[in-house]
């Protein structure tokens, strides 16, 4: 759940992933993914009236974000459209930062987003200017040593001098130390998968996700292992065809084999949370249920571990680390900050 209050201390006129209070004093808007902990206020009157009550003000996601959005089931944001703007990802962009006073001027921002593989559309902002560079995370699950493979965080001279980090810590907790990579958790899911199915036509899988988006992934991934097409719901149906990587792997027909809901169902719940209650949490991918109605658990992350974490700080080396989220058993964020530092 993220403790980010909106705005950092570069770059003050910007707002991410916060759209209430003192952030309607922002001219410029970011929202880095569709998880409701980080849209709060974007449905809020207020935050309309905003965009609505000055020239060049602007909200500014990832092309999948604003299909996620726009197509939203709990709230309605076409309101919003003639404001968002999209961004290409690893394509640097020069944003204008309109002044809020009348006789300044308007500054000019390079942002670069960077995809941050915690679920569809989902990105991180790096901020080049006269402030200073800066990155803000959002949620993301980056396995370790992945910074080092994208040219945007370097210059001829090495990694980019990085003023000020603004990180997803949500599990910077020693239970959560390490997580087993994605390709290792879709290994395991798919031959869980594949040994069910192949026991009759009548047996079937539900993968039990707790949110909305969060496991394409892995769904997408079962479905290129078994060319079985998962069922969702029509609302879900018109949004995933809109995107490229999801629309292939998708039916409305209820009668697939994934994602059906008859009698001899394998339950699967991708997890992270259940995972870190083990002490052998870094060797453990799967749990097999103790009672038939209970679900086969299966290890899958859409955060960081804390060594992950620990190596893309200490490989960027930041000269400030900000926290955006405090683990439960953490009493602050200074405490939070010493630990990855």
């Amino acid at each position: 759940m993220s403790t980010f209050c909106g705005r950092m201390r570069e770059y003050s006129e910007i707002s991410i992933d916060r759209f209430d209070g003192g952030n309607l004093l922002s001219s410029v808007f970011f929202l880095s993914h569709c998880h409701r902990d980080h849209m709060t206020g974007l449905n809020y009157r207020s935050f309309a009236k905003r965009l609505q009550a000055g020239n060049n003000i602007y909200l500014y996601m990832s092309d999948v974000s604003k299909v996620l959005l726009l197509g939203d089931n709990t709230y309605s944001f076409h309101h919003l459209e003639p404001y968002i703007k999209t961004l290409q990802i690893k394509r640097p962009s020069t944003i204008t930062i309109p002044c809020n006073t009348v006789s300044g001027k308007p500054k000019l921002v390079s942002v670069t987003l960077l995809p941050a593989g915690h679920c569809p559309g989902s990105v991180m902002f790096l901020f080049e200017g006269n402030e200073g560079t800066v990155l803000y995370t959002g949620d993301f699950r980056w396995e370790k040593d992945k910074a080092a493979s994208l040219s945007h965080l370097h210059n001829e001279l090495g990694i980019k001098p990085i003023k000020s980090l603004y990180i997803d810590t949500t599990f910077c907790v020693p239970n959560a130390l390490h997580f087993p990579s994605r390709y290792q958790c879709v290994e395991v899911t798919v031959q869980l998968v594949k040994e069910w199915l192949s026991h009759s036509k009548s047996h079937f899988v539900y993968i039990a996700s707790p949110m909305n988006y969060g496991h394409e992934h892995l769904q997408v991934e079962i479905f290129k292992h078994t060319n079985e097409p998962i069922h969702t719901s029509d609302w879900k149906y018109s949004i995933y065809t809109q995107i490229q990587d999801l629309a292939i792997a998708y039916t409305t027909d209820p009668s697939a084999r994934i994602h059906a809901c008859v009698s001899k169902l394998l339950v699967l719940r991708p997890s992270t949370m259940w995972f870190t209650m083990s002490t052998i949490c870094s060797e453990k991918l799967k749990e097999e249920p103790t009672k038939s109605s209970d679900p086969h658990r299966v290890c899958y992350s859409l955060h960081s571990s804390y060594s992950e974490i620990k190596n893309f700080v200490s490989y960027l080396n930041p000269e400030e680390v900000f926290p955006n989220v405090i683990p439960a058993q953490e009493p602050n964020a200074m405490l939070v900050r010493i630990k990855i530092t």
